[in-house]
Order: structure tokens, then sequence, then C-alpha cells
């Protein structure tokens, strides 16, 4: 479904004629803001490349992200650090590791010009604006779309269905979470032993 096609069925759905176009679309856009903060789907996933000058060690984090998932280089995986490591840390060799400060990410030692630093993260959509927009949300995860907004349009006019809705809204909500620990667990795996070395 598209913005216009998931408004209108919201409105079918609450049957309200107080339920004006704007207020339906503000409570779908809330119910996709809200479905991106508990819920990790592979849709979700973005890998951004960034080349390095040379000059900077930081990175600006991305104005979509919600959570990082890996942050490495051609030759290595970063490991984030407290600041009195990062601080201890000579600025020479391989990048090895990063900490968060204020709207950025800091990488020591610093990555050379041209080197790539790779950051694989989950990242939020952009608000629905026009009818015909669309987003994964609205596209694959419809009911959940529609009953989230169904539940937040019940409780602003303080409709007696809100439970019901509510419920509804839980149970897709359980069904997008299985399926993103299903997607996670499927296909082969390599497990480290629990316990290395010699002994």
């Amino acid at each position: 479904m598209n913005y216009g096609e998931i408004k209108l069925a919201l409105k079918a759905l609450i049957n309200r004629k107080d339920i004006t176009d704007a207020l339906a679309g503000q409570f779908v856009n809330q119910v996709i803001s809200d479905l991106e903060r508990i819920l990790r789907l592979g849709f979700m996933e973005k890998l951004l490349p960034v080349t390095m000058d040379g000059i900077t060690n930081a990175i600006r984090i991305p104005r979509d992200y919600l959570e990082l998932m890996n942050f490495f280089t051609d030759d290595n995986e970063l490991e984030q650090c407290d600041i009195s490591r990062f601080l201890k840390t000579e600025d020479c060799g391989t990048p090895r590791l990063f900490i968060k400060v204020g709207d950025r990410w800091m990488i020591k030692p610093k990555p050379q010009a041209d080197s790539t630093v790779y950051l694989n993260y989950f990242s939020q959509t952009d608000a629905l604006v026009a009818d015909t927009d669309n987003n994964p949300w609205t596209l694959a995860c419809t009911n959940a779309v529609l009953y989230g907004a169904a539940e937040l349009a019940a409780d602003f006019f303080e409709d007696e269905r809100a439970a019901r809705f509510q419920a509804k809204n839980q149970q897709y909500r359980d069904e997008l979470a299985e399926q993103a620990i299903d997607e996670v667990f499927s296909g082969p795996m390599a497990i480290q032993p629990a316990i290395c070395g010699d002994y």
C-alpha cells in the first residue's frame, strides 16, 4: 500500500467522521517511527562506505541512523572502547578503535587517505508525505502499520475499541519480532567455542 491507500484503510477501520486525512497521516507516520524504535528487520539495514581523507579521524553519524551493527575497514572490525583507552592509543598503524562523541564517531589510529571505513547500521525511513509515497513498512508490514495507527487513533479519540486495536497491533508486532529472529538465525552459522586457549 502507498501512503494514500493506508490512510484510507485507517479511516475506514476507525469509521469516524472526525478523523481528517492529516490526522490519519500523523498516526501512520507515528506508528512507523514507533516500529523503528523497537524492531530490527533486514530491510532496515544499510551499508555506508566512507572514503577517508587522511586528515580527519571523525565520521559524522548519518541522519537516518538508529543503531550500529558493524564498523569495519577492509582489514578488520573496529572495536568500541572507552575514552580513556582511546586517548592512550597511539595514532599510528591500522585503525582498530572507535568512540562516539556527540554527533560523530572518532577512529584510532587515524585511517589513511583514500582508505574506506564501512558503517553497517539500522536506519530509519523518511516520513511519508505524498499520497503516492511508500516504504518497506507500508509495503511489507501493512497490518502492523494499520493496526498500530488504529490504536493511536482510538487512544486519541478515547474510542472503546482501543483495546481491540491494541491486541491486533501487538499480534503483528510479535510476528515481526519473530520474523527478525528467524532471519538472524537462518542459513549456515559458525559459532565460536565457549572456551578458547590452552588448558
